[in-house]
């Protein structure tokens, strides 16, 4: 079949683009090229960070941030089974507690928790030791409770205080520290489950109610 002419049909150019900055030409016809600004942009943005600060004002960061922790550890280990977060806060130098007054707050939490969780170990039995030791030596429970307490005192306190405390972590009941009947899992944990002389840890639990007190009495 005979092709006698050609027809020619234009293409139509692309609507203007907002951020075009060149139009060129290509086999006969136009073309537009649409520039990103998102690199000068990222640029445009960027921000240096500042220099560090002097080694005095980084020393300062540091001891505050030490304070902080101890603060922070002081807390979750006395915080009786609580959940909601603890908010610490902002210490300048000048208001970083001092060794004294960290002992002088630990020996009041002290004096005012054992007694609770001596009460509740008063009258523990070989039954409620088996149905309930996971309970106790839990969270805020009486066999935890009195052993951070405990722990406390030795760890931040010293002379007589320190040494009745560690003195009563170490007393074994049924051959194990009593320091251990605090946690789950373990060897207290272990001969709870076997069942055998319930009667006597239990009764040897409620002795150490005697050297609390003897505790107590040294505050």
């Amino acid at each position: 079949m005979k092709i006698s002419s050609f027809i020619s049909t234009s293409l139509p150019l692309p609507a203007s683009v907002s951020g075009s900055s060149s139009v060129g030409e290509m086999s006969g016809r136009s073309v537009s090229q649409q520039k990103s600004d998102q690199y000068a942009n990222n640029l445009a943005g960027r921000t240096e960070s500042p220099q560090g600060s002097s080694l005095a004002s980084r020393i300062i960061e540091r001891l505050s941030s030490m304070a902080h922790s101890v603060i922070g550890f002081i807390q979750r280990m006395f915080s009786e089974g609580s959940h909601k977060p603890v908010v610490t806060p902002a210490l300048t130098p000048a208001q970083m507690p001092s060794p004294t007054s960290f002992s002088d707050s630990i020996k009041q939490l002290a004096a005012e928790t054992l007694p609770k969780y001596m009460q509740q170990l008063s009258s523990l039995d070989a039954e409620t030791l088996q149905k309930n030791h996971d309970q106790f030596a839990t969270g805020s429970g009486p066999l935890r409770g009195s052993i951070t307490q405990c722990q406390g005192l030795m760890q931040f306190c010293g002379g007589e205080l320190q040494a009745e405390a560690s003195a009563i972590l170490n007393t074994p009941v049924c051959g194990i520290p009593f320091s251990q009947w605090g946690t789950v899992g373990g060897a207290a944990s272990a001969y709870v489950a076997s069942g055998v002389d319930l009667t006597q840890a239990a009764n040897e639990i409620k002795g150490l109610g005697q050297q609390m007190q003897q505790l107590l009495s040294l505050m």
